[in-house]
This record gives structure tokens, C-alpha cells and sequence, in this order.
């Protein structure tokens, strides 16, 4: 029987200065509806956390930072053990809350499996494996085909030795740094499984990457990656320039 999977976004972090009288732009996250969709369509059993959509109005306090969304607690209630758990990390700003959260999911699901994701885990995937004890792979660049492909090795006892973009610990340290292949035939992917998450809290707040109230706005995904190299940006290291 294929292995369990779960996808977690964490809530929103903020740092308490810059906080203002609402969210951010923000938008539902297409990332983790399309790997439901692909892993779903695979015949994966998948569900998904999305740690702020499903609690927008509700702010919390995390050392220095302000925490909107679900909190620990809520999410671990909500994972069951022994499954494949997937994480995203987008910004570096919001590694030390997810760094605790995959410690408490460890202590509390030890038999569960642990794969961080996302642009954070892209630039930085040595540095978090080993500066979070309790994590097990790290997946670079687009995870569809990655993720299915791990859950394969994990439910069939296979070797991860040839899954693009993997990296996780073995006896001789930390696995080479690999990316992922780009997905050229984007039309080749399952649709995205909004239907998983909770699409009306964002459309009746108006919450959205061009916030305007009262306005119900869903992000299209036309096409991925970026041509510029600026400096301050991770992209390069997630998409290539293509």
C-alpha cells in the first residue's frame, strides 16, 4: 500500500516590527496544490495543512515574531505517525519556527518520515540538515517528480540514489547536492488540487498577491522560472534561468 502523505505550509511569519494591520500580499499556495495533484493522481493518499489559510485571523507570538495561522499544536493534532510528511520552507526568515516545527513533529510522530522543500530548502539544504537533527531529505528545485518518486522508495523499500534534486544524510556525511529536472510540459501536470484546501478563507477576505477588498482573485500558474540573476534572490538556484 502506498505510503501515507501529508503537505504542510506553516503559517505566516512576520517579524513584529514590520507588522501591519493585516496580512501581507499573499495567495493560496499553488506549490503544494500541484503536488497534491501530481501525487494524487499517482495514487498517493495525500492531505494537506495549510497552516495560515486555515486560521488567517489568528496571530500568535513566536520569539521576536508574530505567527498567523494555525499553531503547533492545531497542526500536530492533525498528522497521524508513520507517513511521508512533506514541509515547505520558502524564506529564510521562517526557519527557526520551522525548524522547531519538524523538531516537535519527530518527537511527537517519530515514525513519520521528514522532507523539507521550497526556496529556503533549495539555497540551503546542507545547511539545514544538519542544523536540524530531526529532518530526513531535502528536495531542490520542483518537487513533483521528486516527491513522487521518494514516496515510491519509501513504500517499495527502494534506493534513493537516483532521485533528481534528493538530499539527505548517509554514512559518509550529506549526499551530493543534486537539483531537480525541470519540467518542460507544464500541461503534462495534474491540475491543481484546490479542493484540498481552504480556498474560501482567502477569497472572502480579499487576500491575494494584489490584495483589493471584496475582490475574489485565484492565482494562475502560466509558466515557472525566471530569466534575471539578481543577487538577493534565490530563483537562479531553484529554477536555473529558463
Amino acid at each position: 500500500m502506498p505510503i501515507p502523505v501529508v503537505l504542510i505550509r506553516p503559517p505566516l511569519i512576520i517579524k513584529k516590527s514590520v507588522m501591519g494591520a493585516r496580512p501581507p500580499a499573499l495567495i493560496p499556495p499553488a506549490g503544494i496544490a500541484y503536488l497534491a495533484g501530481f501525487l494524487r493522481a499517482k495514487g498517493f493518499h495525500v492531505s494537506v495543512i495549510d497552516g495560515f489559510g486555515e486560521a488567517p485571523d489568528t496571530k500568535t507570538s513566536f520569539p521576536d515574531f508574530d505567527v498567523i495561522g494555525l499553531t503547533s499544536d492545531q497542526i500536530l493534532t492533525r498528522i497521524p505517525d508513520n507517513i511521508l510528511i512533506g514541509i515547505s520552507c520558502m524564506f529564510s526568515n521562517d526557519w527557526p519556527y520551522v525548524r522547531q516545527l519538524l523538531t516537535r513533529i519527530k518527537a511527537a510522530k517519530p515514525g513519520s518520515t521528514l522532507l523539507l522543500g521550497g526556496e529556503h530548502a533549495t539555497a540551503m539544504p546542507k545547511y539545514v540538515l544538519e542544523d536540524c537533527p530531526s529532518l530526513d531529505y531535502v528536495i531542490r528545485g520542483e518537487g513533483e517528480i521528486p516527491l513522487f518518486q521518494l514516496a515510491e522508495c519509501l513504500t517499495h523499500g527502494l534506493s534513493l540514489e537516483n532521485i533528481p534534486g534528493l538530499i539527505y544524510r548517509t554514512p559518509e556525511g550529506i549526499s551530493p547536492v543534486t537539483s531537480s529536472h525541470r519540467i518542460t510540459d507544464l500541461d503534462s501536470l495534474a491540475s491543481p488540487a484546490w479542493d484540498m484546501l481552504p480556498i474560501e478563507n482567502y477569497l472572502s477576505r480579499g487576500i491575494s498577491v494584489i490584495p483589493r477588498d471584496h475582490q475574489r482573485i485565484m492565482p494562475l500558474v502560466t509558466s515557472r522560472g525566471c530569466p534575471y540573476t539578481c543577487k538577493f534572490c534565490s530563483s537562479l538556484l531553484m529554477w536555473g534561468t529558463r
